[in-house]
């Protein structure tokens, strides 16, 4: 039996399935919570950079661990990966876009 099936089980006895939907809830809630941000960066930033990028990050989707990689092929700007996003102003994007746009 899964896990899944074990929980429902138990409600089932115990009469609780109108607990099911906040379990739900609670169980979205703490993946999200236990998600990690990536950061791909050209160079390793300094430490007011690192502060800086820790805060914004921080506000935006709340308190994460943050995951630093430097890759210089990304040649300028960074990456950044959380939750099934991606923003990406690296350098090598723009110029993949900038030679798009002149090589259509």
């Amino acid at each position: 039996m899964n896990p899944a099936e074990l929980v429902i089980r138990t409600l089932k006895e115990q009469e609780a399935m109108h607990l099911l939907p906040s379990i739900i809830k609670d169980l979205e809630q703490e993946l999200y919570r236990n998600q990690d941000i990536h950061v791909t960066v050209a160079t390793a930033l300094s430490k007011t950079d690192d502060d800086q990028l820790h805060s914004a990050l921080t506000e935006k989707w709340g308190e994460h661990r943050i995951i630093l990689t430097t890759d210089p092929t990304i040649l300028s700007g960074m990456i950044i990966a959380f939750n099934g996003t991606i923003v990406d102003s690296s350098g090598r994007s723009n110029l993949a876009t900038l030679q798009q746009t002149l090589n259509p």
